[in-house]
């Protein structure tokens, strides 16, 4: 199975060593990891860097399965250009070396995926060519790829496993430092201007109204500056990047989440930590919402780029506390269903299906 290497950010490193735990926890298997993609976060690499690394990983990639003749090649991908481009070898490999391979996608690019490109989409086809099977993360993605690029019988639904350590205390009462939180890399397309471009009406119904941002990116000075001309800045605490480890005490801190991004996204793994903290969230159409939860059930929907909805949906939200339980006790029901022993179960099933016999 390949991994991301130890240290990097983002949603795969903080969910996929459950899984790897679950098989190792498991003698019918015999598990083998290799670091798989970026040593180092991609705006660090220079482009002969990241070409160098992936020869590497090829190389240690094709002695293993020469060594090791594992049953199953198990790849934890994205679909973006970059990483076609790289796993694309290793399909081609898998294939002429009769391996079983499936990618598991944690997120896939809308440009991509809807791409006129020739070249993309011939290389599209050879990582489809090489694969039993490609895993994404919802039946709304898997229908857009189907629509695509066909292979029907090689795109599953897959999870991300979601640790089970849910907060159940009551919110009533708990005294909150932040009205909303907002997690994530600050980038454009994220959303953060959408909120706070809507804080102007909010603070005219809330005036001691305050949002915390948890994040950095190439797209935060541009908020800052955005927050400036508004003159809200004096509501926007800026928190710079919060280690995985210690996100659980800002959530403690915040009456809701915000997650506005204008990305189909996949499962975003910040919206799941919210939701097992306990925290109402707010959110745009995003593909792992619309296929799983339900409003007001589990979520608040808004639109992308209209501050104006959003302002009214964190007003009435921040208004009707009653809600707030009765969607913390859903989305703990909800998530439950993301156990590592659920989600193990489900890939030993399909590991079955790609010609495993004897799991």
């Amino acid at each position: 199975m390949g991994v991301p290497a130890p240290g990097l950010k983002g949603g795969p490193p903080t969910h996929l060593p459950y899984l790897v735990q679950y098989f190792a926890d498991d003698n019918s298997f015999d598990i083998k990891t290799f670091y798989y993609g970026s040593r180092n976060h991609a705006a660090h690499e220079s482009g002969i860097s990241k070409i160098s690394n992936n020869l590497i990983i090829l190389s240690q990639f094709i002695k293993l399965v020469i060594t090791y003749k594992p049953d199953i090649i198990h790849i934890n991908s994205a679909f973006d250009k970059r990483s076609i481009v790289r796993d694309v070898p290793f399909s081609i490999i898998s294939k002429f070396l009769r391996k079983s391979l499936i990618f598991k996608i944690h997120g896939s690019h809308h440009e991509l995926l809807f791409t006129d490109s020739k070249i993309m989409r011939l290389l599209i086809r050879i990582y489809f060519w090489g694969a039993n099977k490609v895993g994404v993360l919802s039946e709304y993605e898997k229908n857009e790829f189907i629509q695509q690029f066909g292979n029907h019988k090689k795109l599953v639904v897959v999870k991300n496993i979601v640790r089970q350590n849910f907060k159940t205390e009551s919110l009533h009462g708990t005294i909150k430092k932040y009205d909303a939180l907002f997690v994530s890399r600050i980038e454009k397309g994220k959303g953060l201007e959408d909120l706070i471009m809507s804080i102007p009406k909010i603070v005219t119904n809330i005036p001691n109204f305050l949002v915390a941002v948890a994040g950095t990116g190439s797209n935060l000075e541009s908020c800052k500056k955005l927050a400036i001309t508004l003159g809200v800045q004096q509501h926007i605490v800026w928190l710079g990047h919060i280690k995985n480890n210690m996100l659980s005490e800002i959530f403690d801190q915040s009456k809701m989440f915000v997650f506005t991004s204008h990305f189909p996204e996949g499962m975003p793994m910040s919206m799941i930590e919210a939701m097992l903290n306990g925290l109402p969230v707010v959110t745009t159409k995003n593909r792992f919402a619309v296929s799983y939860l339900k409003e007001p059930d589990n979520i608040i929907f808004v639109e992308k780029n209209d501050p104006n909805d959003l302002a009214e949906r964190i007003i009435w939200l921040i208004n009707n506390s009653s809600l707030w339980e009765k969607m913390k006790m859903n989305n703990i029901d909800f998530l439950r269903n993301f156990s590592k022993e659920q989600i193990g179960q489900e890939f030993s099933f399909i590991y079955r299906e790609m010609g495993i016999k004897n799991l």
